[in-house]
């Protein structure tokens, strides 16, 4: 009996499949009852990419890992216009944005899941994986039933790390998804600092409570790629992890091995990394396109106050920006020029505005120019009550929908200037591409 074809968003019929060959134990065991769609057959490649595809496979020395790319064409993140190309109607049934699609058709077991088919092609098909796989984790989650397969798609961030028994072998797969539509493009930090040479950025330092140092990232590791992609420059590194909607697979070679770790980004609040001395903050690094890129901010710069509160500890400053409300004015000392004084609009979400819990949802307190706020027509003081028919009563859900955000966005928000409930349309494709 053939498997039943559809979305991977839907459960299926069980059906029985012809496994006989490739796993008699297993088929003892499974019963007609517990085999199913294992899902994800939306295959081949996605329609809309944030990268040009690769038009060859990339290489690497230990033929063991499933990442690979060459160095692709990175997109412009570009400056949002003041104008909102977008529909405002009032309230209606949101519209369905893109899944993450895998590209392969198999059954449910207890052991997890059991690979029939592999859409040549797909990211299942790029990352080598074969049928009579059977995956046994994703994510760490041992993945049964439809509705656990769907959930750890829909929080992977686009990157799956796999365990899989082939035959004898138990082995570490990971798997970058393709995606049906453009995700929002936000700035991240991963926390280093490094050198990039012909085998990839070698880390010379660690920031103290990032996430490179959560996964356990060292100085002298090299970043051979990230997400699949080599990275060259500074500038393609910030673009890799901009566009990325947080989760980020990192290839690492460390005493000539190469591992694969999967790493939850840190969005921009403000968007520096640097040390912290008796008088301030000593800036060493800017992101571009964060807070501090916008106003100017350099490395040598030492923020010395924000809000009149000195900020020489990582704790001091981390709580001046929770305590900000999205607005602060920043004592600097320049290399050249002085002290001066430099109003800042923050960041705490990825449409580079600042939220807060309020009656019902997230109120925006800020829309900075140029932000993707601004752009979609938010204003000041509307709340935020859902993104993509996800509820948004705290911080933690709104970004968590805005990252999974794809295609067409719907953003549901009672309006300050009207106190009427309106839906947002989105086309991100007319801001990213």
């Amino acid at each position: 009996m053939s498997p039943v074809r559809g979305h991977p968003a839907v459960a299926r019929p069980v059906v029985v499949l012809g496994l006989a060959l490739a796993m008699p134990m297993l088929v003892q065991a499974a019963t007609a009852t517990n085999l199913q769609r294992a899902g994800a057959t939306v295959g081949g490649v996605a329609r809309a990419q944030v990268f040009t595809p690769p038009t060859s496979p990339g290489t690497y020395p230990n033929p063991g890992i499933p990442i690979g790319g060459p160095t692709p064409s990175f997109p412009y993140t570009p400056g949002f216009p003041a104008q909102p190309p977008v529909i405002i109607n009032p309230i209606t049934q949101p519209q369905p944005t893109g899944q993450y699609s895998l590209g392969m058709t198999g059954g449910f077991v207890a052991q997890g899941m059991l690979i029939k088919q592999v859409t040549p092609g797909s990211p299942a098909a790029r990352a080598g994986l074969l049928p009579n796989d059977l995956v046994v984790k994703m994510d760490g989650v041992l993945v049964t039933n439809q509705a656990q397969f769907n959930q750890v798609l829909s929080a992977s961030g686009g990157v799956v790390q796999m365990v899989v028994q082939r035959k004898n072998q138990v082995l570490q797969i990971a798997v970058v998804l393709a995606v049906d539509g453009p995700r929002i493009i936000a700035p991240y930090l991963l926390g280093v600092r490094g050198t990039f040479g012909p085998l990839g950025m070698a880390i010379n330092k660690v920031y103290d409570s990032s996430p490179a140092a959560a996964v356990g990232l060292k100085v002298g590791d090299t970043i051979v790629s990230i997400n699949g992609f080599v990275i060259a420059n500074d500038a393609q590194f910030y673009k890799v992890t901009s566009s990325c909607s947080g989760h980020a697979l990192l290839q690492v070679r460390r005493n000539g091995q190469l591992l694969t770790t999967k790493v939850k980004l840190q969005l921009c609040r403000f968007g520096t990394l640097g040390i912290y001395t008796a008088i301030g903050t000593q800036i060493e690094l800017v992101h571009p396109n964060s807070p501090a890129g916008r106003n100017g901010f350099q490395p040598t710069d030492i923020i010395q106050q924000i809000d009149g509160k000195l900020v020489n500890t990582q704790a001091a400053f981390e709580a001046a920006l929770e305590q900000s409300a999205g607005a602060v004015v920043m004592q600097v000392r320049k290399a050249i020029g002085g002290i001066g004084n430099v109003p800042v609009e923050l960041m705490n979400t990825s449409l580079c505005c600042w939220c807060q819990p309020a009656v019902g949802g997230m109120r925006v307190l800020n829309t900075p120019v140029g932000s993707l706020a601004q752009a979609i027509g938010l204003n000041k003081g509307d709340i935020i009550l859902a993104v993509d028919n996800r509820a948004t009563p705290n911080l933690a859900s709104l970004q968590h929908a805005l990252e999974q955000a794809r295609g067409v966005m719907t953003v549901d928000y009672r309006s300050v200037v009207s106190g009427q409930i309106l839906q947002l349309q989105v086309n991100l494709g007319n801001f990213f591409n």
